[in-house]
């Protein structure tokens, strides 16, 4: 067992593996702070747009509801190829789901 040690070749080895599991536990730390990062950034409101949340707004409980049904069976049949408009419905869809969450907790 100690001739392997000895062997350059294994040390280098050794060495590579251990850099390696090193690097990959640091990525996968990042991963998760990317991912965590981008969750609360669906929370953030501030990136919809202020007439939304003026007609969100005006509109009447049953409105909302109504129109979180109609966008949820719009977002599951449209084919969205840019990633930045679906996830722009989503927050909206979001914020109306909030903005529901609070009008009934009032009541």
């Amino acid at each position: 067992m100690i001739k392997y040690l000895k062997n350059p070749y294994i040390l280098i080895g050794l060495g590579g593996i251990a850099f390696w599991l090193y690097s990959r536990k640091n990525i996968v730390k990042s991963k998760a702070n990317t991912v965590s990062k981008q969750i609360k950034e669906l929370k953030d409101n501030s990136e919809i747009p202020e007439d939304f949340k003026k007609d969100v707004d005006t509109m009447t409980t049953e409105e909302i509801v109504s129109t979180i049904e109609h966008n949820v069976r719009m977002l599951d049949r449209a084919d969205i190829k840019d990633k930045s408009k679906k996830l722009e419905m989503e927050r909206m869809l979001e914020y109306l789901t909030d903005e529901y969450d609070k009008r009934i907790s009032k009541k």
